[in-house]
């Protein structure tokens, strides 16, 4: 019922967002470059319309929400909506996506039971989900499709686990998502923005605390598990750039769903990714039921495969980048 209802306030949100977007002068502008190839201005206000309707879902039959979730998620639209506006120094935009962390730590979200030593982790995990979900939201319906299928993972866990708050979270961001794919997908209509991105991967991060805190350290590996597709991509982002001494900031189109774009097209890529993310999302729910030993060892395993598939898309990439420009949404 919380993803129906989402996905549904979600549907009559995006067309007011689009619009809200255009008159207010809230969009992505074309650039001309293989970064930005979309012909007109696409408005940046999708992720206010998903936030929107994943929180009223959870207000409505999720039993409520805890207040510290949305005002993390009005800080984390806000600071998105600044860095699309006038692009905030690096330095700064981690500053305040800190800040979007310490107010859920503040609240003791996910934490409870864990303490407040954990606080630091959740700061970090804030950073890690917001900026994941930023990096690969550079693909038409990619960052919304693999971001709906983790909610969708980390929800099965915490259903398993009892937690019902969590679960009901989980489904109503999966839904608010599945809404703004109605209008992301190719060509897009609306983008999610920066805010977006960032209040989408708090909500993850939400989310996986709440998996920690529910099953120790088995939520912790199901968590790392269903968040597999967008750890995947920040490892990439960060080895390629660190080994081509490019700069960690900035846009490109060398990310892992580029490579893969330019040999199978958009459309095969954001796919290959959804796939892979519902891969991970099953992995997440098995490893929830397994011994921690036993699921330790499934991760370890799958992380093999997915770092030579790194390696494999970065040492071809000149022939990858041979082929067109892999997005209308550079992220």
């Amino acid at each position: 019922m919380p993803f129906v209802i989402a996905f549904a306030v979600g549907l009559a949100l995006m067309p007011l967002a689009r619009w809200a977007g255009l008159a207010l002068g809230i969009v992505d502008k074309p650039s001309g470059d293989d970064l930005k190839i979309h012909a007109k201005p696409i408005s940046l206000l999708g992720g206010l319309a998903t936030i929107a309707s994943a929180l009223a879902a959870q207000m409505l039959v999720g039993g409520g929400f805890a207040w510290p979730v949305v005002a993390a998620a009005v800080m984390a639209l806000a600071v998105g909506l600044l860095d699309d506006l006038f692009r905030l120094p690096p330095i700064l935009r981690v500053a305040l996506i800190g800040g979007v962390g310490a107010i859920l730590v503040a609240g003791n979200v996910g934490i409870d039971r864990l303490g407040l030593a954990a606080g630091v982790g959740v700061i970090l995990l804030v950073l890690a989900c917001a900026n994941a979900v930023n990096i690969i939201d550079g693909q038409d319906g990619l960052a919304g499709g693999v971001a709906a299928v983790a909610g969708l993972g980390i929800a099965a866990v915490l259903a398993l686990r009892g937690d019902g708050e969590g679960t009901s979270l989980g489904l109503a961001l999966a839904g608010g998502l599945a809404a703004f794919l109605v209008w992301n997908r190719p060509p897009a209509r609306i983008f999610l923005g920066d805010g977006g991105a960032y209040a989408v991967g708090m909500l993850l991060a939400v989310l996986a605390a709440r998996a920690v805190e529910a099953g120790d350290l088995r939520g912790l590996l199901a968590a790392g598990a269903a968040l597999g597709i967008l750890a995947f991509e920040v490892a990439f982002s960060i080895g390629r750039r660190v080994t081509s001494g490019a700069r960690l900031a900035g846009g490109d189109r060398l990310h892992s769903y580029d490579l893969v774009a330019a040999r199978w097209g958009r459309t095969g890529s954001t796919l290959t990714f959804w796939a892979l993310g519902a891969v991970c999302a099953a992995g997440a729910i098995l490893v929830s039921s397994l011994p921690v030993l036993a699921g330790a060892l499934l991760l370890g395993i799958g992380v093999v495969p997915a770092a030579w598939w790194g390696v494999w898309l970065w040492s071809r990439r000149p022939l990858a980048r041979e082929g067109p420009p892999a997005s209308q949404d550079p992220g």
